[in-house]
């Protein structure tokens, strides 16, 4: 596999256009006496925001070797990607090509250590997932460098090369404890239905003239530094990823990882690329780490209705990436604001509101806050001792504010979902969010006080790593609803008045069925007041659309995907779900299969009847959704008719509304 090298390669300013740019910075590279391209930039990566490509954050610990290495992709948004430019492809595009998580390990340098560079690969290409490690001698003036391949074992044959939400990826190294050495890795595949398939590493041998006393005998060496990338396949291939989302955590079983900014423990990286970007890691130094991963087309979707305004509000993240796949430039992650009252208007609100720029991957929440007749949207922001803080920014005038900073809160963890409301019987605004130690946090502030965080909810169950949250306001009371760690739905309650504290169920346990949601399962709810129902659907491990309903005092399940006839969501596909109060009717929608969206619907009573409806079909919809599009809905009240409205990221990375109109009775689209 080629990779990045130093002075033993002629600067070769002539070659394809996607490594031209790395072999004339090898060039400066080696005029500045640096090995590698890695220690050329490594000066400029505490001011980097995110990173790019095959150019990921370096981790070690003061080049000491590293013990019991566990890196581990978890995926949120399907991982699609079409590639190119690989000399398996002969210049050829495959839509849906596949691509490969890359541990690049290096060890210390020198005769001790006859291999200067270790890769362990998981490779999606060919409708499976194989190992793919490389053990790669030294560059000797004479003999030119070599590679030993150990068999590149599948570990599971896979329907397409596509990755669905809720599967993770893992690459666990073992290791001498006296040594430091490496002694065998092992490659896991977890599936969505929490199924894990792993295959062990054949250790390679020796088998080289340059050391023959060593043949046949096990390399062994230790790792000081490691960069980890998400790119395409092996043989310099490139992903160009049309969906993709998830987090890359980093463990060790003794001491601790961080930023090097030096290449003074050694540094190699690959020459496959992709347009991933990687967000900041959280903590930025510690045992274990997380990091997000995205891509240009993933992102979040919030809207709402102003009334006050008499204005539709529609949020939705911009990502600026770097001019190439290949630069190592800063960017940024910005909240843009899409406003209809009669015409459609734009803003970057992030830079309006002179706020801080978002996490990469960050959700979106907002909604009219009826205490203030003011607009509310709420996102992440990095923090650098581990994890994220939320920003506000609200009225007219986007005035921002950091909450957990306001309310001395626990930080939010990477991977948190965000949610929040106005609960009018007690005068409250709440925001809930995942904190750093797995549990749901909220964040109250009544009018005239401050905000501050509630730390009545520390008792309840924790929630799943990078899990989905939802919440709404029932007729009495504040609900808020959540994963947990065993895959069970979890509510948590409180009444709006005569508060006596609040109160947790195991939903999933408390209905008849009690089927388990999908790993990385959506979740999307409401309260029916004409019907006197709650309402919050998921996607369970058969890809049905399943509704937990509370009515009459209990709990009950529907698989609403087999009560209405209807075909399974698509993979990683997302929810969104409300009360059409136009037409009197309970709704959730989804992304098919076939990356149309399908409404379910059923008319507001008590022992609801369930329909289906692609919706995209019968508005004509322009564009497709995305793999994996996030879902918003809303009651546009601008004109004196009202419309239902539903908004997605179509495959080309633009925002798009469907909208139904009570007098023609009919779905129609547009983009804001």
């Amino acid at each position: 596999m080629k990779r990045l090298t130093g002075t033993s390669v002629p600067c070769r300013l002539n070659a394809p256009q996607n490594r031209a740019l790395r072999n004339a910075l090898k060039c400066v590279a080696t005029a500045l006496g640096i090995a590698t391209l890695s220690a050329l930039v490594a000066g400029q990566a505490a001011a980097q925001t995110y990173w790019s490509s095959n150019g990921n954050i370096l981790l070690g610990n003061n080049c000491q070797s590293l013990l019991g290495l566990t890196v581990s992709l978890h995926v949120t948004q399907d991982m699609l990607a079409t590639t190119s430019d690989g000399s398996d492809l002969n210049g050829a595009t495959v839509p849906n090509g596949g691509f490969s998580l890359q541990l690049n390990a290096t060890p210390p340098q020198g005769p001790s250590y006859p291999v200067y560079w270790l890769q362990y690969l998981i490779v999606i290409k060919g409708n499976r997932a194989y190992i793919f490690p490389q053990y790669w001698y030294p560059r000797p003036a004479v003999q030119g460098e070599g590679v030993n391949e150990p068999p590149e074992t599948t570990i599971l044959s896979l329907p397409s090369n596509m990755i669905p939400a809720g599967w993770v990826l893992t690459i666990a190294l073992t290791n001498d404890p006296v040594t430091g050495n490496v002694t065998g890795a092992t490659f896991s595949i977890t599936d969505n239905a929490g199924k894990t398939t792993s295959v062990p590493m054949v250790m390679p041998t020796y088998s080289t003239p340059m050391n023959s006393s060593l043949n046949n005998t096990n390399i062994l060496a230790p790792i000081k530094v490691l960069l980890v990338n998400v790119v395409g396949p092996p043989s310099y291939e490139t992903s160009t990823f049309s969906s993709g989302a998830g987090y890359i955590t980093y463990g060790v079983s003794s001491g601790q990882l961080g930023l090097t900014l030096s290449s003074a423990c050694g540094v190699e990286t690959t020459d496959e690329a992709s347009n991933a970007s990687y967000g900041m890691i959280s903590p930025s130094v510690g045992s274990t780490l997380v990091q997000p991963v995205t891509t240009p087309f993933a992102g979040a979707l919030a809207s709402n209705m102003d009334t006050a305004d008499n204005i539709v509000q529609v949020y939705h993240f911009t990502q600026y990436l770097p001019p190439t796949a290949q630069s190592q430039n800063t960017g940024n992650f910005y909240l843009n604001q899409f406003a209809f009252n009669g015409t459609w208007s734009s803003n970057n609100v992030t830079t309006t509101a002179g706020a801080p720029a978002a996490t990469l991957g960050s959700p979106v929440a907002s909604y009219e806050n009826t205490l203030y007749n003011a607009p509310e949207a709420f996102y992440f922001v990095p923090i650098s001792q581990g994890g994220q803080q939320i920003e506000q920014l609200w009225s007219k005038t986007w005035s921002p504010k950091s909450l957990t900073s306001l309310a001395n809160a626990q930080p939010a963890a990477l991977g948190s979902g965000l949610g929040g409301y106005i609960d009018p019987i007690a005068a409250t605004d709440n925001v809930f969010y995942q904190g750093t130690d797995q549990h749901v946090h909220l964040l109250t502030r009544s009018p005239g006080g401050n905000w501050a965080e509630d730390p009545r909810l520390a008792n309840a169950p924790a929630a799943t790593f990078a899990g989905a949250l939802t919440g709404h306001m029932s007729a009495k009371s504040e609900e808020i609803f959540y994963m947990g760690t065993n895959q069970h739905i979890y509510e948590l309650w409180r009444w709006s008045k005569n508060f006596d504290g609040w109160h947790s169920t195991d939903v999933t346990l408390a209905n008849g069925q009690k089927p388990l949601p999908a790993i990385g399962s959506p979740l999307a709810g409401f309260y029916d007041a004409k019907a006197g129902t709650d309402a919050v659907f998921y996607v369970g491990t058969d890809r049905h659309v399943r509704e937990l309903v509370f009515s009459l005092g209990r709990w009950t399940g529907v698989d609403v995907t087999l009560a209405s006839n209807t075909l399974p969501a698509g993979l990683g596909s997302t929810l969104a779900a409300h009360l059409n109060t136009v037409a009197g009717s309970e709704e959730v929608f989804f992304v098919n299969s076939d990356q149309t969206i399908e409404e379910l619907w059923s008319w507001s009573t008590a022992a609801p009847t369930w329909n289906a409806s692609n919706v995209s079909h019968a508005a004509g919809s322009p564009a497709l959704a995305s793999p994996g599009s996030p879902l918003t809905t809303d009651i546009n009240s601008v004109s004196s008719t009202k419309t239902d409205e539903l908004y997605y990221v179509g495959n080309d990375g633009n925002v798009y509304q469907l909208w139904w109109s009570p007098n023609t009775g009919q779905w129609s689209a547009s983009t804001p």
